[in-house]
């Protein structure tokens, strides 16, 4: 369980390499409203760099603030790598 904008931040700089971030793309989402200022999303991920493809699941539960909507949980799954 990673907590906090840091911690985020350092795992992300951690496991992608500057030049190989790779391109990330989302289907099957699923929007659900919970009441007018929360929501929730189901879908899945992809994601292919150079030397891997990798994909999965998440959901997220999204609140809407004064600046906008935020990700106030994200719970991300992967459910195949291939090298």
């Amino acid at each position: 369980i990673i907590k906090g904008w840091i911690n985020i931040n350092k795992r992300f700089l951690d496991n992608y390499k500057e030049n190989d971030t790779g391109v990330l793309s989302f289907d099957k989402l699923e929007i659900t409203p919970l009441n007018r200022k929360t929501g929730f999303v189901l879908g899945n991920w992809y994601l292919k760099r150079r030397e891997r493809f990798d994909e999965g699941v998440f959901t997220l539960i999204l609140k809407k603030v004064p600046e906008g909507w935020k990700i106030i949980h994200d719970h991300t799954s992967v459910i195949q790598m291939k090298e």
